[in-house]
């Protein structure tokens, strides 16, 4: 049986006939002309929580889907939602925890939303926003704890502020009292990272500092211990 081949780049009609046989019109769609429905090249960030996942479009706007029985979509009720919904735009990054979000405006204003038991979304005496509410100016970037109830801000001028959880020290204020608004840590940051209960900065100076539980050895200092309960530096190879 003779193979039949198409190398051209466009779509291709190929005809075969041959004396009392049916025609056939084979068709072949290159892979490239082929588009999903929803196009991953509109996607500029996206952040998996621990129920609930919020991506953020290349246009600003902010979709988000699953759980949301904290409000943590920012939607104004306690209801799940199953598919992805608009919630946001004019947002230029997201960043999650546990049962909260936050998001990063164009304007350098920072918006949260969800869970506040641990005082997360920086907001006294409010145990949940339903709403996405204003909770700082002037910002540069954002960050969530990984499945957990703390949150940071750099500032514009490299100011860290953080809120939340603070029983093992992760917000670097060298206490373990938690922040039930957003509080000044240090200075001269440009980016921040956090787990449940570890956080790492690094420095304008470009130190890289860590503080936070250390049971697993996550702070990267050589051993395994309590932590520390300030940014201590730690070297990378």
């Amino acid at each position: 049986m003779r193979s039949l081949g198409c190398t051209c780049q466009s779509l291709c009609n190929s005809v075969i006939t041959r004396p009392g046989s049916i025609q056939l019109i084979l068709i072949l769609v290159p892979v490239n002309s082929i588009r999903s429905a929803s196009d991953s090249a509109s996607i500029a960030n996206l952040v998996a929580a621990t129920d609930h996942t919020v991506i953020l479009k290349m246009d600003g706007t902010v979709v988000g889907a699953g759980s949301n029985s904290f409000s943590q979509l920012g939607m104004g009720s306690f209801d799940e939602i199953n598919t992805f919904t608009q919630i946001a735009d004019n947002v230029k990054a997201i960043a999650a925890g546990r049962a909260h979000t936050l998001m990063l405006k164009n304007d350098n204003t920072v918006w949260a939303c969800g869970f506040n038991s641990n005082g997360q979304i920086g907001v006294l005496n409010q145990a949940f926003a339903r709403n996405f509410i204003k909770v700082a100016d002037n910002a540069a970037a954002i960050a969530a704890a990984k499945e957990g109830d703390n949150s940071f801000i750099i500032k514009t001028d490299g100011t860290l502020l953080g809120s939340g959880k603070n029983y093992y020290g992760q917000l670097g204020d060298a206490g373990a009292t938690d922040a039930a608004s957003w509080k000044e840590i240090t200075t001269e940051v440009k980016a921040v990272s956090a787990g449940i209960a570890h956080t790492i900065i690094l420095k304008t100076s470009g130190k890289l500092q860590a503080s936070g539980n250390n049971n697993a050895g996550q702070l990267g200092t050589g051993t395994v211990d309590a932590g520390s309960r300030v940014f201590i530096d730690v070297l990378v190879p």
